[in-house]
């Protein structure tokens, strides 16, 4: 991550010029990497393998936009990097954002049919796999290719089935300038899944009622998001700020809930960025804002990328995996916000 983007970002603070000096060499240590991950085809992958599907080639975007950098053949993009390999949806409604976010970043957002879409729930059944246009097999394991799904243009209704869902599904709706059309009926989806400490839960079932100890600073980053592209107010915004603020940790960062020791459940990139993204729409801060900085810094390697953090421990690598990308995205995303 780059030191005096991500100072800007939690402090607001005027840089001075020896900071920008720094900025300069990590930034372009940053724009090297992702570059470093552009295939023949003109698309961004992983190093390893030739796909260039659109979970690579959103983050590389965003990020290279962060950071002004010149994107060459953007039409490249447009046309490789949009799709992902048949059979491999896994979260659909992850992907089905990607695009559309790409697209929305050149501003070429495709021409749909129907500017506002009704989103449906698709059930409680605790599922892996999920797909905003179903929830057949085929679906999940045949669908694929390169572009846009045929079926999003077209679409007059939509399926999320969690918290997770929902927020990328109005996310990609608002990135290619359409809206829901059943905003009560979504706002009272999220509302509902507020504990009492503020922090939101991600009930899966039909009975199931929001605990303290559930309520987990993704799911709460991620209503909050929601309600607010549902034009929506976030309610107890005090306790909610409390519950967010109080999964720091010494170190700076965050985790997913102070109150729960199960695995999992320490310092990492994503709840850290979920947190600080969570807070800043509430314009609020995290309490300890230099520790933050101080370990959003630490993470920077020196090809350019992301560490990843396993039990809590840095490891370095000369690789990226996905979630490493998404994550040094994501909190880059946070600065234009």
């Amino acid at each position: 991550m780059v030191r005096v983007l991500v100072f800007i970002l939690l402090s607001n603070t005027v840089v001075a010029s020896a900071q920008e000096k720094t900025k300069n060499v990590e930034a372009q240590s940053v724009v090297k990497y992702v570059l470093s991950c552009r295939k023949s085809n003109g698309a961004f992958g992983p190093l390893d393998q030739e796909y260039t599907d659109a979970a690579w080639n959103y983050p590389a975007v965003k990020t290279l936009r962060l950071l002004d950098a010149k994107i060459d053949r953007p039409q490249a993009i447009l046309q490789h990097g949009l799709g992902y390999p048949r059979g491999h949806i896994g979260y659909g409604h992850w992907l089905f954002f990607h695009p559309h976010g790409i697209r929305h970043l050149f501003e070429t957002p495709p021409t749909a049919r129907h500017m506002q879409v009704r989103l449906v729930h698709q059930g409680h059944e605790v599922r892996y796999y999920g797909s905003p246009f179903g929830t057949d097999a085929d679906t999940f394991f045949k669908a694929g290719g390169a572009g846009i799904d045929p079926r999003d243009d077209s679409a007059e209704e939509l399926g999320f089935y969690n918290l997770s869902s929902l927020f990328y599904t109005l996310a990609g709706l608002q990135a290619s300038g359409r809206s829901a059309s059943n905003v009560d009926y979504l706002v009272r989806f999220v509302r509902e899944r507020q504990a009492a400490c503020g922090g939101f839960v991600d009930i899966r079932g039909k009975d199931a009622k929001p605990s303290n100890d559930a309520a987990h600073v993704a799911h709460t980053y991620q209503s909050i998001a929601s309600l607010k592209m549902l034009g929506a107010d976030v309610p107890a915004t005090d306790r909610c700020v409390h519950f967010l603020q109080s999964c720091q940790q010494p170190s700076g960062s965050f985790r997913w809930n102070t109150n729960d020791s199960a695995p999992g459940n320490y310092s990492d990139a994503y709840y850290t960025w979920a947190a600080v993204a969570a807070l800043r729409h509430l314009s609020r801060k995290p309490i300890n804002v230099d520790a933050c900085v101080r370990w959003i810094n630490s993470l920077q390697n020196t090809e350019g990328g992301l560490a990843i953090v396993l039990a809590g421990d840095l490891v370095y690598t000369a690789h990226t995996t996905r979630s490493r990308r998404w994550r040094c995205c994501a909190m880059m995303t946070l600065l234009d916000h």
